[in-house]
C-alpha cells in the first residue's frame, strides 16, 4: 500500500518536488532499520541470550524495522540520484525490461530472458 501511495505521488520519479519528505524518510527509516537490527545481531553473535518470548519479540521488531529501513534506503537512493543528475547535467541510461502481466513488452515468450533494451529516460 505504501508503494502504491508513493507511486501515485511520484515520490521517487520526481524527488526534487518531495525533498523534505524524502529526507525525513531516509533519516528515520535507515535509523530505525539499524536500531531494530542491533538486538537481532546481538542474539546472533550470542552476546545476548534472552528467553524464547523476548527472542520472538526481537524477531518481530527486526521484521518491522527492516521495512522502515527499506523505505529509508529507497528514499536515500532517490536523493542521491537527484544529486548525481544535478551535477552531471546529463540523462542517465537505464537498462531494464518492461514487464506487464508476466510478459516482457516487445518479447513474445513469457518468463524467458528478453534481450536487453536500452532506453534513455529522464527520471532525475
Amino acid at each position: 500500500m505504501i508503494g502504491s501511495w508513493a507511486a501515485c505521488r511520484q515520490l521517487l520519479e520526481n524527488p526534487g518536488e518531495h525533498l523534505a519528505l524524502l529526507r525525513r524518510v531516509a533519516y528515520c527509516g535507515i535509523g530505525l532499520g539499524v536500531l531494530g537490527g542491533v538486538p537481532a545481531a546481538l542474539i546472533d553473535v550470542e552476546v545476548w541470550q534472552p528467553g524464547q518470548t523476548v527472542d520472538l519479540g526481537v524477531s518481530w521488531l527486526h521484521l518491522v524495522t527492516g521495512y522502515a529501513g527499506g523505505f529509508g534506503y529507497a528514499a536515500a537512493i532517490a536523493l542521491i540520484s537527484r544529486r548525481f543528475g544535478e551535477r552531471s547535467g546529463s540523462r542517465f541510461v537505464s537498462l531494464f525490461p518492461v514487464v506487464i502481466g508476466g510478459h516482457v513488452h516487445g518479447w513474445r515468450r513469457p518468463f524467458s530472458h528478453p534481450p536487453i533494451q536500452v532506453e534513455r529516460t529522464r527520471t532525475w
